[in-house]
């Protein structure tokens, strides 16, 4: 290429050459299993079905910097949409529903998405009013008797144009702060910036290709997006996708679906740590870690948590 900058040709790098190669070697292997959903999607599906998305961005012309805004929780649906306008080339803008739902009107004002896609039940459909772009529910992937999104992508191509991106310039995310101490904030992540902080991610957290990775935190933050869904993505693994924490069944989870990576954070930890488990080390031969994220988790509480 001439511009070194310009990603004329989408299964070059990133995003779309993760999927296609997960699709290529391993299609049948599962990718993500979203638990409170218990349904599953393989790598070759999630190849495929993220190629229904593109064609269907493709044929409403969009563009680089073209915005998808997604109003969902924890869901396959939900990181199908995430990783579809990845592959293709679009921005994805993903909006916690919980908590931003306060701040909703200046926030799709700000964003000024083309498409906005929402999960049907979260009392969302009065903000189409206020906010310009197409509305759609979202539907459910592999269901004939939904509607919405995924029931209209379901007999698209698995294939399709794409713009050129300009990895260093093309927006590939906004995210929204929580809005816990001032007003969210919108952070923009370039292709570039995106695509550079897997690999090293993967590489650091030790995620290998049969590692099965349990996070139950919101997709619509970075820190899920990058460490448990791209870095997965991008060396062929599996994600154990949960809606939200669950004290009573979090140490069932990663026994039942022999989790080898887990998520956790300072409030869950304590939660473990407030009402002990009855469950041992030789319960969980399969896991090799949990991590914890959000903010900064006191000595004594985990020492606690690993005596238990």
């Amino acid at each position: 290429m001439k511009d070194g900058n310009l990603l004329k040709n989408r299964a070059e790098e990133g995003f779309l050459a993760w999927l296609s190669a997960n699709n290529r070697n391993n299609p049948e292997k599962l990718f993500i299993h979203s638990i409170d959903q218990d349904k599953s999607i393989s790598h070759g599906a999630m190849f495929r079905l993220s190629r229904q998305i593109g064609h269907d961005l493709a044929a409403r012309g969009f563009k680089a910097n073209d915005r998808v805004a997604l109003l969902a929780g924890n869901s396959i649906e939900h990181l199908a949409v995430y990783f579809g306008v990845l592959a293709y080339g679009a921005t994805i803008c993903t909006i916690n529903v919980e908590m931003n739902r306060a701040h909703f009107s200046e926030i799709l004002r700000a964003v000024d998405a083309r498409v906005v896609l929402y999960e049907a039940g979260l009392g969302l459909e009065s903000l189409a009013e206020q906010s310009g772009g197409e509305w759609l529910a979202l539907g459910e992937w592999g269901k004939s008797e939904s509607d919405g999104f995924f029931t209209g992508i379901a007999g698209l191509p698995e294939h399709g144009d794409a713009p050129p991106v300009n990895i260093s310039s093309d927006v590939a995310s906004i995210f929204y702060t929580s809005g816990t101490e001032s007003t969210p904030k919108g952070i923009v992540c370039t292709y570039r910036e995106l695509i550079a902080n897997v690999a090293p991610t993967a590489a650091a957290f030790g995620i290998k290709a049969d590692d099965r990775v349990l996070d139950f935190r919101s997709f619509n933050w970075i820190s899920a997006q990058v460490l448990s869904a791209l870095a997965p993505l991008s060396v062929g693994a599996t994600l154990l996708l949960a809606r939200k924490f669950s004290r009573s069944r979090y140490f069932d989870w990663l026994a039942e679906h022999r989790a080898t990576i887990a998520a956790g954070n300072p409030t869950t930890i304590n939660m473990l740590n407030n009402r002990p488990h009855a469950i041992t080390g030789d319960d969980l031969p399969h896991l090799r870690y949990i991590f914890s994220s959000s903010a900064p988790l006191l000595r004594q509480d985990w020492e606690e948590f690993e005596a238990r």
